[in-house]
């Protein structure tokens, strides 16, 4: 799950962004639906999303499938906050925060409910 978002920050080319104003995002909570088990070998499809923005953290939402198929293996919804990098605190989501990433301002305080597996 963690190369999920990882690779979503990096396919929206949010990490440099980021890191040249000195700031991290930081995982606060995880919440996990295990729907069917996987085995070694299965190959997983992992299908992050933003779910909702807040003053103070955002919630991206995931999806694992067995490839090539629509079965679900797992759901959750992972909750970060910003954290300047110079002094280690949380910082709030704010008009800076959302210049780097403007599409934040299209989930604030909303929730998505669901997404497809082809986002």
């Amino acid at each position: 799950m963690e190369e999920g978002r990882w690779s979503y920050f990096e396919e929206k080319n949010l990490f440099h962004s980021f890191h040249e104003k000195g700031i991290i995002h930081a995982v606060v909570n995880i919440n996990i639906n295990y729907k069917k088990s996987s085995n070694v070998g299965n190959v997983l499809i992992i299908v992050t999303d933003l779910l909702k923005a807040g003053r103070n953290s955002f919630t991206m939402f995931q999806k694992i499938f067995l490839k090539d198929t629509d079965i679900l293996v797992a759901d959750a919804q992972v909750t970060n906050v910003f954290i300047d990098m110079n002094v280690g605190k949380a910082v709030p989501v704010d008009n800076e925060i959302i210049s780097l990433w403007p599409d934040l301002s299209k989930y604030f305080n909303k929730n998505k409910s669901s997404f497809s597996k082809s986002t």
